[in-house]
């Protein structure tokens, strides 16, 4: 099946955006060691300004949150079936796991 031009030119440009900002994240990384000159004068700005970049995280899983929870009551309201419901829900389970065992990783580096 055949999917109309506007939804093809929608996906193109959105896979352009993600592109564009991985990499502009990649290279503000390397930037960043660069002009700290080495990898442990990063580790130690890391340290330093941790709990600004805790709020940034907590910030950034809040938005996440409530766009996911904007797209389950969208997905709710067309009706899904159970196997559907199950898959999202394991998404979900796994979503949230993965953040926290993130934390915790980053809590203990601490």
């Amino acid at each position: 099946m055949k999917q109309p031009e506007s939804h093809s030119t929608t996906k193109a440009q959105t896979i352009l955006w993600a592109t564009l900002i991985i990499l502009a994240i990649i290279t503000i990384g390397l930037l960043s060691i660069q002009a700290a000159n080495n990898t442990t004068e990063m580790s130690q700005w890391l340290r330093a300004q941790a709990s600004a970049l805790l709020i940034w995280r907590l910030v950034l899983y809040c938005t996440t949150g409530y766009g996911w929870y904007r797209m389950r009551i969208r997905l709710t309201k067309q009706g899904f079936s159970p196997r559907q419901h199950q898959r999202l829900l394991f998404a979900e389970i796994v979503a949230v796991a993965a953040i926290a065992l993130l934390e915790l990783q980053t809590l203990r580096s601490n």
